[in-house]
């Protein structure tokens, strides 16, 4: 640029051009085009401008071709013809640089004018070669020419030194590209053909962005496309990262999370996708919902929980997955992220692969067996290591069933195993160490006698097998005798268990049939010691064990022990997920050791714990239900009760629940409300400690109580779900039943003896004589099946409980003194005869009698007593005694004569009554008529006293009738009056006063009526004798059973249903009179009262109409009475309409039915308002009128009434 402003001619009409504007002009557009040039471009060769050079024909001269450079000062050099170099006077063995600059020369010289100048400036680029190259940005050069001894050219390159043939660079932040068809747009083209053509609509255009870190450190470029295809090698002189913003290995792949095109909607496990995606999921893929956003009632917004699933099958073509586990809330059109399965792939070809990494830590090396075998589908590679860290070589239809799983011989120098080696052959040339081995082990020489007593079984953390000074030890390290056998160890079965029914215990995600051997025994409600063997210390906060703990833990202390040092207490708390240990407040790099153990302590509370669940609803007084059941249901249980964060208070009564439906006996629950909570105490419902009888499959199987008996029932909510499982049987001697002594097909013999742990303090160890497993009782310490036989010998038994006891000769039965029972025979729990020191008694009584029963005594004759004959029961042909009769039949008389009362009988206005009771009895009293007229509310309470005046019981009930309204026009309706009556049954004590008490809100009305009877037990004193048959109890005119039965007629010959949908049909007619007459009106309708009838009943076809219910736009036949409608509509008014008027008005008519189509819809003011302004718009538009504002209120308020829901004006008025 020649000056340091940018100016340019400003023209005027009568302006004096000269020279030098005509030069500004020029100068402007140089100055312009050489920023430009300057800012954008970096100086060098844009196009063309090759060298060309025949070694064969010409040993001085090169050729250079047309083009175009940029110099530093951002001006073009264009060379339009092809230019002959001939290279004259060059030192022998020298290199020259051949270059191009910019120069412009004056031409066609005229001096036509009477003044002689140059009118052109031609821009002739100057070629030169010089030795040294000056100022490269002015001097582009072309390339490097160097000659031989002799003078001739010997060879042309680009480049010398630091100096070099370089192109036109360009200095820009960002550069999009134009894809190949942009600018072709053409509407509802699938999504594949847009991306395709680059609609500018889809994804964009791809762009490359020089960008810096966050951090400000390193420049980076970005490129962004969805996918970049290069033709030629591609090669890296640094790391290369796939999902990593900084790899810190040549190569390092992490998962990446893509943001996925469109939304998600889910229906279960099925996912339906808005938009596809190339390339399309593949199966393991993971979908991740974004977090949903939730309006709360107060207007706040919060985020819901973004839910992470993996697909498990595919369906390109309509857009759907499926996922192992259903979206739980459903999604709705939610945002999403994905997870590609696999992480790293190299293969020979798309349905074979020789590496692959998923994002699970699957890995596959290796020719597939597919390949390799000629199988018709893909196998596992030759190398294959599963997630759960177990590795196959060279298997071909199958996963690997082991930690090291091979196909074929495994040959090595030298081979140690901790674990288990199973294989059909093994050649080692070197030594092979292993803990054990499957077998006989003949083959094996050299081994010391000791590794065939001990013996390792995997996965226990102890030898099963132990030998020590000739005593052989199973399960005991230390054996004291001969033979020792230890008991198994205790282990947290896997899954949970749910629920127990009739003794079936029901169970989720467990392996019965692998874990549990009959007579074993499972604990609830205690966890034994759970211990994990560091891996991996992944940071201060999160490690991963060899294998996950038994029972996930959450937020839970723990203890921790490296390998050869005590056990100490954990640092912070942890959670676990698998195999992965998720620490608060710890740092286990400095604290913990790969090797090391995790401990999570034994769990054993004293008593079942104590159970609360918050209110959901309050059915009554005496019944209501939880939000969630507890996790034992009670039965007449004590309960305690908190409103909000108030005290904990006693309740009143007892419950029974039954999952969350709650029962109250003599409760009041009426002043509870959603959100209190219920608190029961603790309980012990379940035994914690029940025995197997049979297993059934894997998540189904049998138990039984300690002795035998009894039915377990209930569920087992999360917290406790977990269970224990511990051996029983330390031995089991049988003989086989195919020894060719018993015959064929016959019943499998029961075990000569099992000998048993029963893991109580009671009775710790069961010896069992030929009963199965399923039989063992372990409340006994030995338990025979069959007789016994003492021959001559003398037993010193505890306790004896045999089915059948026989002695040849005689039993004796002498005591000791330290007990007083010498004798006990009876049912298991019950006595029904009793030999003490003192007495005999039959039954369970204890009374000091030398015999004693507590049961029925029968006899043939006479019992003859000296004084009184007691007993619980005593038999005979008929009894009567003082109140009662007991007739031979087995009749029984107890009831004396009834005696009626009602309002009348009430002392004090209407309001008391007062009377002593003769004998014991109950008062029957009820409140409240039964009649369709009359509003009543009032409260009859009843209350006892004893002759001391204190209250000793009280009863209540309340009587009201409900007031039910039918509109009948706008301002008009009809009232009736639903009877709720009360009653209640109290009993009342000889010799008590009882009375009754009526009180009521004359709001309301009148004084209910009352009825109540009294109901004596038994005569009055003095009546006994021929009181047979009392006189029924009746009132005049029937009381308040009379009035009942008319209601009853009154429903059952449909007078009262009729009358209300009268009332409901006479105040629907007035609406549509109403809207007839002020639409008619309005649309200036003929007033001929047939013309407007005939349109009132078309129009009750489609809205609505007397006895019958409004139309849905969808019904069969609606279209023929829209059309109708229009049809009548056209002949009230004069007018004949075409097919868009028609059009117009049918729109009209269906925005009003479909205020019909759904209770919602009635109650939307806006979609009334709304449909109402649509169907009068298209009226005035057909009919080429305008309704003024006090029609368009009136006609808005008379189609709110007849089409909406009637409870508001959608106009507003």
């Amino acid at each position: 640029m020649s000056s340091s402003l940018i100016q340019r001619p400003n023209y005027f009409a009568g302006e004096a051009l000269l020279t030098a504007d005509f030069a500004c002009e020029q100068q402007y557009h140089m100055d312009i085009q050489s920023f430009n040039n300057q800012s954008l471009y970096i100086c060098g060769i844009a196009t063309g401008l090759e060298v060309f050079w025949d070694a064969e024909s010409s040993a001085s001269q090169v050729e250079v071709s047309p083009g175009m450079a940029i110099d530093g000062l951002g001006r073009q050099i264009i060379l339009l013809q092809p230019q002959i170099v001939r290279l004259d006077n060059v030192v022998a063995g020298a290199t020259y640089f051949l270059s191009i600059s910019y120069n412009q020369v004056y031409a066609d010289y005229s001096d036509e004018t009477g003044v002689a100048g140059y009118k052109r400036i031609v821009e002739q680029p100057l070629i030169q070669y010089v030795r040294n190259l000056q100022q490269p940005a002015m001097n582009i050069l072309l390339a490097v020419i160097s000659f031989t001894t002799q003078g001739a050219i010997n060879q042309l390159t680009y480049r010398s030194g630091n100096i070099e043939r370089r192109y036109v660079g360009s200095t820009l932040g960002a550069l999009n590209f134009v894809t190949e068809g942009a600018g072709v747009h053409r509407i509802n083209l699938p999504d594949a053909l847009a991306g395709f053509l680059g609609n500018a609509d889809g994804d964009g255009y791809p762009s490359i962005s020089a960008k810096k870190e966050s951090s400000g450190d390193q420049a980076y470029l970005e490129v962004d496309a969805p996918r970049s295809q290069f033709m030629g090698l591609l090669t890296t002189r640094n790391n290369l990262g796939v999902g990593a913003d900084q790899p810190l290995a040549n190569l390092q792949v992490d998962a990446i999370t893509f943001k996925g095109p469109g939304v998600l909607s889910s229906d279960g496990s099925l996912v339906t996708l808005s938009k596809t995606l190339a390339p399309y999921f593949q199966v393991g893929d993971v979908l991740i919902s974004d977090p949903p956003v939730i309006t709360m009632n107060n207007g706040q917004t919060s985020f819901g929980i973004a839910q992470r699933r993996t697909i498990v099958s595919i369906n390109p073509g309509s857009l759907q997955v499926t996922v192992d586990t259903a979206f739980n809330p459903v999604l709705q059109s939610i945002s999403y992220t994905y997870v590609r399965s696999t992480l790293a792939r190299f293969a020979i070809s798309s349905d074979s692969s020789l590496l692959r990494i998923n994002i699970d830590g699957t890995v596959g090396l290796g020719m597939q067996a597919a390949t390799s075998a000629g199988l018709a589908a893909s196998g596992p590679n030759a190398l294959v290591i599963t997630a759960d860290r177990k590795v196959g070589i060279a298997l071909t239809d199958r996963s690997p069933a082991a930690a090291l799983d091979v196909n074929g011989k495994i040959q090595a120098d030298d081979l140690k195993v901790q674990g288990q080696i199973q294989t059909g052959s093994m050649i080692a040339s070197g030594a092979i160490q292993a803990q054990s081995f499957e077998g006989n082990g003949s083959k094996l020489q050299g081994l010391p006698i000791l590794s065939y007593w001990v013996r390792e079984t995997i996965g226990t953390p102890t030898s099963n097998l132990y030998y020590t000074d000739g005593n052989v030890g199973i399960r005991d390290k230390k054996p004291l005798a001969s033979l020792s056998v230890g008991g198994g160890q205790s282990f947290i079965g896997k899954g949970q268990i749910t629920a127990i029914s009739n003794n079936v215990l029901q169970g989720y995600q467990t392996a019965f049939q692998d874990e549990i051997t009959v007579g074993d025994t499972i604990t609830v409600g205690m966890l034994i010691e759970q211990v994990g063997i560091i891996a991996e210390i992944l940071s201060d906060t999160q490690l991963r064990l060899q294998e996950q703990l038994p029972l996930a833990v959450l937020d839970s202390a723990y203890s921790y022990q490296a390998p050869g040092a005590d056990r100490k207490s954990g640092q912070g708390q942890i959670s676990s997920d698998g195999s992965i240990v998720t620490g608060q407040a710890s740092n286990f790099k400095s604290t913990t050791v790969v090797g090391g153990k995790i401990i999570i302590g034994r769990f054993e509370p004293k008593t079942s714990i104590s159970q609360n669940s918050a209110v959901a609803a309050v059915a009554s007084a005496t019944a209501l239900t939880l939000k969630t059941a507890f996790a034992v249901d009670v039965s007449a249980s004590p309960y305690k009760y908190q409103s909000g964060g108030g005290p904990v208070q006693d309740g009143v009564g007892t419950i029974t629940t039954k999952g969350v439906q709650v029962t109250g006996d003599k409760t009041d629950f009426s002043g509870y409300k959603e959100g209190d909570t219920l608190i029961i105490p603790p309980s012990s419902s379940l035994p914690q400690t029940m025995f197997v009888q049979s297993v059934i499959s894997q998540t189904e199987l049998t138990l039984i109580l300690p002795d035998g008996k009894g039915k377990l029932t209930g569920s087992f909510p999360a917290a406790v779900s977990a269970y224990v499982v511990t051996p029983s049987l330390l031995a089991y001697i049988a003989a086989k039943n195919d020894n060719g002594v018993l015959p064929s097909g016959s019943l499998d013999i029961p075990p000569a003896m099992i000998v048993a742990t029963n893991n109580m303090v009671d009775t710790p160890n069961t010896v069992a004589i030929n009963c199965r497993p399923e039989e063992i009782q372990s409340q006994y310490a030995l338990q025979v099946n069959g007789n016994v036989y003492l021959g001559g010998s003398t037993v010193d038994i505890k306790d004896l409980h045999v089915q059948t006891l026989t002695a040849s000769k005689s039993i004796t039965v002498a005591g000791d003194g330290s007990a007083d029972k010498l004798l006990d025979v009876g049912e298991s729990g019950s006595s029904l005869l009793t030999v003490s020191k003192t007495n005999v008694t039959v039954g369970a009584s204890i009374a000091p009698y030398q015999l004693e029963t507590a049961g029925n005594i029968h006899a043939s004759g006479d019992i003859v007593s000296a004084k009184t004959v007691r007993g619980a029961s005593l038999e005979g042909a008929a009894l009567k005694a003082a109140g009662t009769r007991i007739n031979s039949d087995g009749s029984v008389q107890i009831i004396g004569t009834r005696a009626a009362y009602d309002q009348s009988d009430l002392t004090e206005g209407g309001t008391f009554f007062l009377q002593v009771a003769a004998t014991d009895g109950y008062v029957v009293a009820t409140v409240g008529q039964p009649t369709w007229a009359v509003n009543y509310c009032g409260c009859l309470s009843g209350a006892t006293r004893d002759s001391s005046g204190n209250q000793t019981s009280f009863m209540y009930a309340t009587g009201l009738a409900y007031q039910y309204v039918v509109p009948e026009g706008k301002k008009k309706a009809a009232v009736y009056y639903i009877p709720v009556p009360g009653s209640f049954n109290m009993p009342v004590k000889q010799g008590e006063t009882w009375t009754l008490t009526l009180t009521w809100n004359v709001d309301f009305g009148g004084a209910p009526q009352v009825e109540f009877y009294w109901v004596p037990l038994g005569p009055a004193p003095g009546t006994l004798e021929e009181a047979e048959r009392p006189a029924p109890a009746t009132l005049a005119g029937g009381g308040m059973a009379a009035s009942l039965q008319r209601l009853r007629d009154d429903l059952a010959a449909g007078r009262i249903g009729s009358s209300v949908r009268a009332t409901v049909q006479e105040a629907i007619q007035h609406r549509v009179d109403d809207l007839t007459q002020v639409f008619g009106d309005a649309t200036r309708m003929s007033s001929k009262p047939e013309d407007r009838g005939q349109f009132i009943r078309d129009l009750q076809k489609i809205v609505c109409g007397p006895g019958a219910a409004a139309q849905a736009s969808a019904q069969p036949g609606f279209e023929q009475d829209v059309q109708a409608l229009i049809d009548t509509f056209g002949s009230v008014t004069g007018h004949v309409f075409n097919p868009s008027q028609r059009g117009l008005l049918a729109a009209g008519v269906k925005a009003l039915v479909q205020i019909n189509d759904s209770p919602a819809n009635r109650h939307d003011l806006n979609l009334i308002k709304n449909n109402i302004n649509l169907f009068l718009d298209n009226v005035q538009q057909v009919l080429q009128i305008q309704f003024v504002a006090n029609e368009r209120r009136l006609l808005t308020r008379a189609l709110v009434r007849l089409v909406g829901d009637g409870s508001g004006d959608a106009d507003g008025s």
